[in-house]
Formats: C-alpha cells, structure tokens, sequence
C-alpha cells in the first residue's frame, strides 16, 4: 500500500506478503523503511489495517499539526 499525501509527498509502502508466516530474513536490508506484514491471501486485514493506522498517524501527526 502506497501513500501520497496532498502535498505530493510519500511515506513509507506496506507490502503484504501473500503466506503462512515468513522469516524475517525475508525483508532484512528493507531499504524503502516499509511495514511489512502477511497474511493468507496477500490482502489487508482487520489486523494489518489496525497496524496501518497507527503506522499512518506516527508517519502523519507532526505534520497534521492535530488536524485530523
């Protein structure tokens, strides 16, 4: 999941790996600083949305300067 803000300017992806479980191996050397998450189907989840969110307005909040 990419994020574009109005400004144009970006925060770091989501990327959901489409699986079980995985090492983290799997995403060592994550340069782009993206949240990293999977689930069964690839696809976002109650879960994986809840971390989303709260990724989002760490990433945010300053910025927003407390509008929401």
């Amino acid at each position: 999941m990419v994020t574009i803000c109005a400004d144009g300017k970006t925060i770091s992806p989501t990327v959901i790996y489409k699986c079980q479980s995985f090492s983290t191996a799997c995403h060592q050397g994550n340069t782009l600083y993206a949240m990293v998450a999977h689930s069964p189907k690839g696809w976002t989840d109650r879960g994986i949305g809840q971390l989303w969110i709260v990724d989002f307005d760490k990433k945010t909040s300053e910025k927003a300067d407390g509008h929401a």
